[in-house]
């Protein structure tokens, strides 16, 4: 743990904080930097970059002096129920914790770039492994068991993971040695057929549930499941040689939330274009939603003025978190929406992109305008770029739910939609 001593020496004299809640919140913060639901090191960087802090986060990470957080400046990037959850999880005050996290984060970032560049996955799990390289015995037996603890975190649900927390140790066992060891017998354990094997998820997710534990051990909890891993993550199961984990990524994860279709229970629809084209797309999906309305004698006697109050929420289209770059997963919906393009030739259509009101106005406007237009940017480059003529961010203002809500509440306002133009 020598890698870290003086965060924690530096936080504990500080803010009055015990050994314990500071090595708790410093192992539940390397679990947000290194969650790979939300693009790992580089993702969390990116936040401080959309949040307006670009030039303070590349000051943690390049030579010189690392320029300071405020209190309101880490809630804003991380948000206030994050830091209340995290306080909640190590025993501290919330508006400590904020502190805490305010003085740790430049610092920390600073240690896990010694060469003055974003780390590779590989480098950054190997540097948060020399944090708990001297974990063994009780800590240790409290690691062994922790993959569904890494799961849920790593979901970026808000879960109360404190309470799926059973008693591990009796039944793990006295666990000795490093946790290092851990995850290399994971790594033996698993078939990783070729560079793109799953493996490069596992492993992280491993190494993320060893950090989580290390947190709730800090914090004198000292045990943990034994659930099977169930990561509410993106629809890809992972079957692992003699190691069985199913992984499932949350569509807001990618921070593209829609605004009106539930993902539970969802199945796949036939819809039939007017040229005869059949589309994979769900039932009152944005597909079924535009080819019916381009049908109907309201869209016929329609002008431009009225159409502009018509928007179609995208339902299956999510972004990179944080940034403008589309899922692989997108692709389905976008060749729907080529697809429609080109059965109705005489179609046209406008991208609209949409923020909740979290975080700075000016980056959310910004981030808005640049995802509707890489939207446009895929339509254009499928063959469609003279029926999409237009793209915009609105950024937060038509947002309506209170920046104060929960990030589940707000996800409402977070989407991309398509309105026709005339």
């Amino acid at each position: 743990m020598a890698l870290f001593d003086s965060v924690l020496n530096s936080v504990t004299s500080k803010f009055g904080l015990s050994s314990d809640k500071a090595g708790g919140l410093l192992a539940l913060l390397l679990g947000m930097i290194a969650d790979p639901a939300k693009g790992g090191f580089g993702g969390f960087i990116d936040r401080f970059k959309g949040a307006g802090l670009g030039s303070t986060a590349n000051s943690w990470i390049t030579t010189g002096d690392n320029e300071p957080l405020t209190e309101g400046q880490v809630e804003q990037v991380l948000g206030k129920d994050n830091i209340a959850d995290a306080a909640a999880k190590a025993g501290a005050e919330t508006g400590t914790a904020t502190s805490a996290f305010a003085s740790m984060i430049p610092h920390v970032v600073d240690t896990l770039t010694p060469d003055a560049q974003i780390p590779d996955e590989a480098s950054l799990m190997s540097r948060i492994g020399g944090f708990l390289s001297g974990i063994g015995g009780a800590a240790a037996a409290a690691v062994a068991g922790t993959l569904g603890v890494a799961g849920a975190f790593a979901a970026g649900a808000g879960e109360k993971v404190a309470g799926a927390v059973g008693a591990a140790s009796g039944a793990v066992g006295s666990v000795g040695g490093r946790v290092s060891d851990t995850a290399d017998r994971f790594r033996e354990n698993v078939d990783t057929g070729g560079a793109s094997s799953i493996l490069r998820w596992l492993i992280p997710l491993l190494l993320l549930g060893l950090v989580i534990a290390l947190g709730f051990w800090f914090c004198g909890r000292g045990t943990a499941p034994t659930a099977n891993v169930n990561v509410n993550a993106n629809r890809t199961n992972a079957n692992a040689n003699r190691t069985n984990v199913n992984v499932r990524t949350n569509a807001n994860a990618t921070s593209n939330a829609t605004a009106n279709t539930a993902e539970a229970a969802r199945t796949l629809s036939e819809v039939t274009l007017a040229n005869g084209t059949k589309l994979q797309a769900y039932p009152g999906g944005i597909e079924d939603q535009m080819v019916k309305f381009i049908q109907s004698d309201e869209y016929k006697g329609a002008t431009n003025e009225t159409l502009k109050e018509k928007w179609f929420n995208f339902d299956d289209l999510n972004f990179v978190f944080g940034k403008t770059e589309l899922t692989p997963e997108s692709k389905r919906q976008l060749d729907n929406i080529t697809a429609i393009l080109k059965a109705y030739p005489d179609v046209k259509i406008k991208i609209g992109g949409y923020t909740d009101k979290k975080g700075d106005d000016a980056a959310n406007l910004k981030l808005s305008d640049s995802r509707a237009k890489a939207v446009q940017t895929a339509l254009k480059a499928a063959g469609v770029g003279g029926q999409v003529p237009e793209a915009e961010g609105y950024g937060e203002k038509f947002a309506k739910v209170e920046e104060s809500a929960s990030d589940d509440a707000r996800k409402v306002d977070r989407k991309t939609a398509v309105r026709l133009i005339k």
